[in-house]
């Protein structure tokens, strides 16, 4: 059997083959027009050297190797590629997550430092009105007779007097009910108690409240921020059940003693 000529076409029409199946030698064969050998002559050594080296026909298995190569290296830029806008999405998004964590963070800090600066100026005020407080009683206490022994013969006189009291009270009470306001709400805790009644208050827990209130007071009393008491009243309740005349609620006149 003569030689085959090898000519470009025909090395084309092997690397046709070998690129849909690898390795197939007979359908190679089948697909170029030769026989077994010769096709396996293509893939295995190809025709680039010898006596008469054509340069353009290397070996087909290194040819297609390569091919592969470059495939694959295209597939994943391109998937690069295409996920590289997904991927700067997502480092968005989780960078816009932490800066959002981070001031809501830097917010939070904000707002206890300037609950405490209100407090504290609050409990300053407070604190410097009860120092005056005696002063003020002494004052108040003239005032007072003053307003007793005078004959009221300008209700225009009355009614400012009335008003510039109660705006001072409202003041007062607006200032530390806003404090307290504050402070619960930088705790986490409800800023006013919901569903209290008195008619759903036992004695014990009326008990356990006024105890509370007496601790709180006598702890603002050893920090300065009350004067001392002047008179102090111990009221004992009177049960109705006791054989006293006493009704429900009432406190016994006899039980009540003052002690200058």
């Amino acid at each position: 059997m003569s030689a085959r000529r090898i000519t470009r076409e025909f090395y084309d029409k092997l690397v046709e083959a070998y690129r849909e199946n690898p390795s197939n030698h007979s359908n190679a064969a089948t697909h170029a027009l030769c026989d077994r050998r010769t096709a396996r002559r293509g893939w295995e050594k190809g025709w680039s050297a010898g006596r008469n080296p054509l340069p353009w026909a290397g070996p087909i298995s290194q040819l297609i190797a390569e091919e592969q190569t470059i495939a694959r290296a295209r597939v994943l830029d391109e998937r690069k590629r295409a996920m590289e806008p997904i991927v700067d999405a997502e480092l968005q998004t989780s960078y816009d997550r932490e800066k959002a964590a981070s001031q809501a963070i830097d917010a939070r800090k904000q707002e206890a430092q300037m609950i405490r600066l209100v407090r504290a100026g609050v409990t300053n005020e407070l604190a410097s009105v009860a120092r005056m407080l005696p002063g003020i009683q002494k004052w108040a206490q003239v005032a007072a007779e003053q307003l007793s022994e005078t004959q009221p013969d300008n209700p225009a006189a009355a009614v400012k007097l009335m008003e510039g009291l109660a705006r001072i009270t409202d003041n007062l009470s607006g200032a530390a009910d806003r404090c307290m306001a504050m402070e619960r709400r930088l705790l986490g805790e409800p800023e006013s108690i919901v569903g209290l009644r008195l008619p759903d208050m036992s004695m014990d827990d009326a008990v356990r409240h006024i105890e509370a209130s007496q601790r709180t007071l006598a702890r603002a009393r050893s920090m300065g921020l009350l004067p001392a008491a002047e008179v102090v009243v111990d009221a004992e309740l009177v049960d109705e059940d006791d054989g006293s005349d006493a009704t429900d609620g009432a406190l016994a006149a006899d039980d009540v003693n003052a002690v200058a």
